[in-house]
């Protein structure tokens, strides 16, 4: 029992920047809410729509807001529902909107660095974090430009002619009577983009941006120093009297990060006891006689995420336990361990919102109101992994550590 809870505490230590992150990223959101920075964000990218656009628009612009936050809920939750109820009134879809949302919101979710699972994937094989999103944009950003020239394509075919600009409009009067709309406010959400490229300790960047976040909100928006306090803590509430823009704003805060983390720390409990209890060790001996090339590695990677999160549902169980059970099969074959953390998050990552009994699945139905007539169009759900496939079989962006390619180049 000893050897259990050992594993058990060591993993959950592992666990403790990301579950750090997370807790920031909440209180960011609550700030940036009640300082106009997301609010701006919204406003601008609704400002410059174009009718004929509005579906790529809705990818790039969940792309972005995803990538800010790092949280496919909370993009999907702002400014996912935002671009549904514009692109419901011009006429599109619902299923392809959905679809344009869901890809956006995770391929920030997937790539940001202030995400959960990218920070739970790094700390799980031991990969450096910027190294391991190096590690990712093989994969991802490919399948994000095909993923843009389809939504681009069903876009121009779907949208109406008669586009009424009325809920947009009340978005946008709304918005700006309630919050001082200037570019500037976007500021604080560059400066964590910026600080995260220029490779600055996740920790360090997101606590800068904290300190300018605060200081914008109280020069621009003259917000109160008393009203931070239930920002951080509950998140922002917006009291704007239109229920939509009241819906999409009341964001954050650490009450908001409970559950996830909860989530976080009971994966990595499970984890360190099924490799304390030599579980995950007979899947892995069985693997040792199966796998004897970096293709058949990753092929079995990605199979074994996809069986994981379809059990569970949930794709921290997708990324901790694959992770935990495969890192030594990947030092064996000298196979960097970067490609397996891709790989981790190419399969649990991107596929979970495919499965309809998840997590990620009733958060979208709920938020969005949608069915399972999204998922044909979640189109960067199903490339990622299938690039990652391409590599695998072609040995591209599969680097060996025996040849001492032991990082992205």
């Amino acid at each position: 029992m000893d050897l259990i809870y050992e594993n058990m505490a060591l993993l959950i230590q592992r666990c403790t920047i990301s579950v750090f992150v997370l807790l920031l990223v909440n209180i960011l959101i609550g700030i940036w809410m009640v300082g106009g920075a997301i609010p701006s964000l919204i406003y601008y990218g609704l400002a410059f729509l174009s009718p004929s656009f509005i579906v790529p628009f809705t990818f790039l612009l969940c792309v972005i807001m995803s990538l800010f936050t790092g949280t496919s809920f909370g993009s999907i939750a702002t400014m996912g529902v935002a671009l549904y109820g514009v692109g419901i009134s011009i006429g599109v879809p619902a299923p392809l909107i959905v679809g344009a949302i869901v890809s956006g919101a995770f391929f920030g979710d997937k790539m940001s660095p202030m995400s959960d699972t990218t920070n739970l994937a790094a700390a799980t094989t031991g990969t450096p974090l910027y190294s391991h999103v190096h590690s990712m944009l093989y994969t991802t950003l490919p399948a994000a430009i095909l993923s843009l020239i389809l939504y681009t394509f069903l876009g121009i075919q779907h949208t109406d002619s008669t586009y009424s600009s009325a809920t947009v409009n009340r978005i946008m009067t709304v918005l700006s009577k309630s919050f001082d709309i200037q570019i500037i406010c976007i500021i604080p959400l560059l400066l964590l983009l910026i600080l995260s490229f220029l490779k600055l300790h996740v920790m360090i960047a997101m606590s800068v941006t904290l300190i300018v976040s605060i200081l914008f909100a109280v020069v621009i928006q003259d917000v109160p120093f008393s009203l931070f306090e239930s920002c951080v803590v509950s998140g922002y509430l917006s009291h704007s009297g239109y229920f939509l823009v009241d819906e999409i704003l009341s964001r954050g805060g650490i009450a908001a990060s409970v559950s996830s983390i909860s989530i976080v720390y009971f994966s990595a409990a499970m984890g360190g006891a099924l490799q304390a209890c030599r579980i995950l060790d007979v899947f892995k001996d069985t693997l040792l006689r199966l796998i004897h090339s970096g293709t058949s590695l990753v092929l079995s990677t990605l199979a074994f995420c996809y069986l994981m999160v379809c059990i569970t549902g949930n794709q921290m169980l997708g990324i901790v336990i694959p992770g935990i059970a495969l890192t030594p099969l990947y030092d064996r074959l000298h196979i960097s361990r970067w490609v397996l953390s891709r790989s981790l998050e190419d399969a649990s990552t991107i596929g979970v919102p495919l499965i309809p009994w998840s997590a990620a699945f009733a958060f979208i139905s709920s938020t969005l109101d949608a069915d399972m007539s999204y998922i044909p169009y979640a189109f960067l759900c199903y490339l990622v992994p299938m690039f990652s496939v391409l590599y695998a079989v072609t040995g591209l962006a599969v680097w060996h550590t025996e040849n001492k390619v032991d990082k992205p180049t």
